[in-house]
């Protein structure tokens, strides 16, 4: 009787003692199991724009995607595409994405175009309305068009040279973009009422918003320069000037708000003799100055967008109604990282699944991403739309 209580001792300690070590071992499982769960759901977070939130369709075989940086896409998922490999190759086309039809565009209301007239779209708008262009020759931008199943197709004429490039168009059918003249490209305007308006600038207007504001870039090739404008039709032209550290910039795209996206661009020395640009984004907007919130600003209404990791070069392509951004590379033949900017945040697009790369390119109404991607050595199109 002496020795059990001292028998039992020792088995009590090394009981405590594994118990502890189980309660050690449990709680160092717990901690790697939450981390595991916050990591995953950051990855979901941050993927879900595509993985788990997008429904993914891509174009069939010998059809290119031909939206503009704006992303213009029209209801129910109608995409401008162009038709190759036929006869004639290219042909501007319609792509109902959900039915996998495709809709060649009869442009044959326009006075010279026959079966083998080779057309290329330019984008297409929620209203129906499509733009491009007529080539006669190989690189040859021949003459300009718009077209629209209730009014068919319509040339919207020149400006005194032999090219024109429309480029965007709002919901109202007026269309952007640039023209030849006697002196150089110039941005223009068409309107139903007024024709095509030469806006008085060398340069290109790149993009035109519901309410009829018309955002581009000035170019002296002379001089080397490049400055953003805003055109309203009650004010003409204004240079929207530059913030501090730059004297080139572009402006990319506006929104329904009166929003602008611009990048500006410093030249950047890759050897040979050879020059690149690289771009920082900003948003202007006059509000920014006005805003009783004082939001972060660096003077003249610019508002800095985030910027991606030291070393990957992206430029602002497109901001929708909300102020989204898509900040994109610039090259599409040599694609690198894109973001989303959302609430002062980049939301990382990455690589679609089961291609070699992927060139996110135009943000369309309702959220929608429009791109391309390399799969088994072909650039196929597709469109990402939100699963509500």
């Amino acid at each position: 009787m002496t020795n059990e209580p001292r028998t039992e001792r020792p088995r009590a300690r090394r009981a405590r003692r594994r118990t502890r070590a189980i309660a050690v071992l449990l709680a160092a499982v717990a901690a790697a199991l939450v981390v595991v769960a916050l990591v995953r759901v950051d990855l979901v977070s941050r993927y879900r724009d595509w993985r788990l939130g997008y429904r993914v369709r891509w174009t069939p075989a010998g059809v290119v995607p031909s939206y503009s940086r704006s992303g213009q896409l029209a209801v129910g998922s109608r995409v401008a595409v162009d038709l190759v490999g036929g006869d004639p190759s290219p042909r501007a086309a319609i792509w109902h994405a959900a039915s996998g039809e495709v809709e060649p565009i009869d442009l044959g209301e326009i006075a010279g175009v026959d079966a083998g007239t080779r057309s290329r779209a330019g984008s297409m708008h929620d209203a129906g309305f499509v733009i491009g262009t007529l080539y006669r020759d190989e690189n040859h931008l021949a003459r300009g068009w718009l077209w629209s199943r209730e009014r068919g197709a319509i040339d919207l004429g020149s400006l005194g040279g032999s090219q024109i490039a429309p480029i965007a168009v709002n919901g109202r059918g007026e269309v952007v973009g640039w023209a030849a003249t006697p002196n150089g490209r110039h941005a223009f305007v068409w309107t139903r009422d007024g024709g095509l308006i030469d806006l008085g600038v060398a340069g290109y207007a790149s993009a035109i918003s519901e309410l009829g504001l018309v955002v581009g870039t000035i170019e002296d090739r002379g001089a080397a320069t490049f400055e953003p404008f805003l055109w309203t039709r009650e004010a003409g032209v204004r240079r929207l000037g530059f913030v501090d550290g730059f004297t080139l910039g572009e402006a990319a795209d506006v929104n329904s708000r009166g929003e602008i996206l611009v990048n500006f661009l410093a030249p950047k020395d890759i050897g040979g003799g050879r020059t690149r640009f690289v771009a920082t984004s900003y948003v202007f907007c006059e509000r920014t100055e006005r805003s009783e919130r004082r939001e972060r600003s660096e003077g003249n209404g610019y508002r800095p967008l985030p910027r991606p990791p030291a070393g990957i070069e992206v430029r602002g392509a497109a901001i929708d109604a909300a102020g989204t951004v898509l900040l994109a590379s610039h090259d599409a033949s040599a694609p690198g990282p894109a973001y989303l900017v959302r609430a002062g945040r980049l939301v990382d697009l990455p690589e679609m699944p089961g291609s070699e790369r992927t060139h996110w390119e135009a943000l369309a109404p309702r959220g929608v991403l429009l791109g391309r991607a390399l799969v088994d050595g072909e650039w196929r199109g597709f469109v990402a739309e939100p699963v509500r």
